[in-house]
């Protein structure tokens, strides 16, 4: 600005533009479910899944449901489904009664790892929603066989465990006891290996509600750039 003897400058102040969203996300959800090892409704949890798919995926990102059932596990779509809202209604009215009393754990992972693969997901999420508790020590070439099937990928598996019956005590000779369950060693095993995320009553996270809205926000997280904001501590 000038008046003619003096001038005067103003100072302006960009600030930085906010993170934009990487790639849309590929989301494969596993249900395996067991009636006896929780009191959870089926129906009303099936509705909530649609609800929060509603409310955390974009339009941009991809996602597909299979669940546990004797004979060929049951699939939401053959194909990824859009996250578009109008999209995950249809998808989600088109089944009826989905949730069986069925297990069939490491076969459900081999099928939502071999649907990423085949289906341009190598850098997909799996989101595994399980109760049941039928993995023991003699499962050690079935946990291998999914190690091996992950090798070449960067897919993150990540648990919700609403397991909230038969938990049982685990006595250590020098202590401290603990409660604990069945899967619990490979539940932590391989949210650690893929980097996923675990939550669960044992963990201390025991609202399967408010367990299914944090594992959603874990996965749409890593669709911004975060170290455009992250503020490092002194």
């Amino acid at each position: 600005m000038d008046d003619g003897a003096d001038k005067f400058y103003q100072a302006a102040f960009l600030p930085p533009e906010l993170p934009t969203p990487a790639n849309p996300q590929k989301v494969v959800f596993l249900v395996d479910h067991e009636d006896n090892n929780s009191v959870i409704d089926k129906t009303d949890f099936y509705q909530y899944l649609n609800e929060k798919c509603q409310l955390y995926l974009s339009e941009e990102d991809q996602f597909n449901f299979i669940f546990s059932s004797s004979g060929p596990h049951q699939m939401m779509s053959e194909n990824w489904i859009s996250g578009h809202n109008d999209s995950i209604t249809q998808a989600f009215s088109q089944l009826t009664d989905p949730i069986k009393n069925y297990s069939d754990l490491f076969d459900l992972l081999e099928n939502g790892i071999n649907f990423l693969i085949e289906n341009d997901g190598l850098d997909g999420d799996i989101i595994l929603l399980a109760n049941s508790d039928n993995i023991s020590w003699s499962h050690s070439q079935d946990i291998e066989d999914i190690n091996t099937l992950l090798q070449g990928t960067n897919i993150k598996i990540h648990i919700v465990n609403y397991q909230s019956e038969n938990f049982y005590y685990e006595w250590v000779w020098n202590g401290p006891d603990f409660w604990t369950y069945q899967n619990y060693a490979f539940y932590h095993d391989i949210t650690l290996s893929t980097g996923g995320n675990l939550y669960g009553s044992i963990e201390g996270t025991g609202n399967v509600w408010a367990n299914i809205s944090s594992i959603l926000n874990d996965v749409k997280s890593t669709d911004y750039n975060l170290s455009l904001i992250h503020i490092s501590e002194p």
